[in-house]
């Protein structure tokens, strides 16, 4: 799924090398009901602990990012949505990664936690819904960690007017 390479380029007539894990892309779900979003703990064994964050996945191409945020809500959330918007998009770590992150809002949401169809080695535990404000809150605290569930939101706090 994810490659590491060496790329070669030349920066004021010097060579250098850089390593890149070339990814295929990804997708954050920003899942939304009743004025709450909803968020999932998940263990990160990178980090080797648990952490609060949107749901989301890598891209199985040629899926599109769409149906990619359609799958993984149902994987890690047991949820459907009728409604999608995309929230915007972005690098995630583009001084070594090709990874690209599509944000999608998800409204209209039908389903339980029951019905989760957890990957190989996910660890996901509890549901949690919060305002945005609560959102906002925990993240200033230090409660939320996560780049992607961070840059989301960003857009929601941008959008905040039109929810």
């Amino acid at each position: 799924m994810f490659r590491v390479t060496q790329k070669v380029r030349t920066v004021r007539g010097e060579e250098h090398t850089y390593t890149v894990i070339e990814h295929p892309g990804a997708v954050t779900i920003v899942p939304y009901r009743d004025g709450r979003f909803g968020l999932i703990r998940q263990f990160r064994p990178a980090i080797d602990r648990e952490i609060l964050e949107f749901p989301a996945g890598t891209l199985e191409p040629p899926e599109p990012p769409r149906a990619a945020a359609e799958r993984e809500l149902g994987e890690e959330m047991g949820l459907a949505a009728s409604e999608w918007q995309e929230l915007g998009r972005f690098y995630l770590a583009p001084g070594y990664s090709s990874e690209f992150m599509y944000v999608f809002l998800a409204r209209g949401l039908t389903g339980t936690p029951n019905g989760r169809e957890l990957q190989g080695g996910e660890e996901i535990g509890e549901d949690v819904w919060l305002s945005l404000a609560e959102l906002q809150a925990a993240a200033r605290r230090g409660e939320i960690m996560d780049a992607k569930t961070l840059a989301a939101i960003g857009y929601l706090t941008w959008l905040d007017a039109r929810l």
